[in-house]
């Protein structure tokens, strides 16, 4: 028996922190991760070129991705499921971006605050395509109801706002709504418009208006025609 020969028919195993691992397995999921990405980018690239993207099909996007159908029926059930896997991609940056600031303190201040606003809106910008294409399809619940409910979830569930001095009169949950409504309509007219300013200017805006309060109201004078 040729040893040499046997040798590279046996599965290679290695120790990675305490845990045996299967070098075939983790080829094959890297292998797993690129048909899966190649999948995605093909689904936004059309969904950007696309006047009708919810009528895009599995045909098309695995013919963009260099595919057949059944390797993309291997990783998806359909294209709903592809859909769901990209908007939880995008929301996924979101998450870890707010927990970032606390991974080693319990309290910030709302002017360290906006290294978490710095964070979501620089993983918006990384992943615009993304973004974009999860903006144009019908999909319910929306891209930007899903940052809502996100941004709900994480300020009622793992992060309190404080303020030094209480209103007995300012509702919590309404404070949060209040807060998460305006953020997230500022990140939809980000969008909307194109990416038109830096995510460091979109970061300093939300900052700035979630931080000064209205003083004043002044009336528009009419315009003369």
């Amino acid at each position: 028996m040729n040893r040499g020969r046997a040798a590279t028919s046996i599965r290679v195993l290695f120790q990675v922190e305490g845990a045996v691992v299967n070098m075939d397995t983790t080829r094959q999921s890297r292998k797993h991760l690129h048909t899966n990405h190649a999948l995605k980018t093909s689904y936004i690239s059309l969904i950007l070129k696309s006047n009708e993207p919810d009528n895009i099909s599995v045909s098309e996007i695995t013919d963009r991705a260099d595919y057949n159908r059944s390797t993309f029926y291997f990783h998806y059930k359909n294209k709903e499921e592809l859909l769901e896997d990209m908007f939880h991609d995008a929301l996924r940056g979101i998450a870890q971006a707010l927990r970032e600031p606390f991974k080693h303190q319990q309290q910030i201040s709302v002017h360290e605050g906006i290294q978490m606003t710095s964070l979501i809106c620089q993983h918006i910008e990384r992943h615009q395509q993304l973004f974009l294409a999860l903006a144009r399809v019908s999909f319910k619940p929306s891209l930007f109801d899903r940052i809502e409910k996100l941004l709900w979830t994480m300020f009622t569930d793992e992060i309190i706002l404080i303020k030094d001095q209480q209103d007995q009169k300012l509702d919590y949950e309404m404070s949060v709504i209040f807060h998460i409504s305006s953020t997230v309509s500022l990140i939809k007219y980000w969008l909307l418009t194109n990416f038109t300013c830096t995510a460091a200017y979109l970061c300093e805006q939300i900052h700035s208006n979630s931080i000064l309060p209205i003083t004043h109201m002044r009336k528009k004078p009419s315009s003369s025609k």
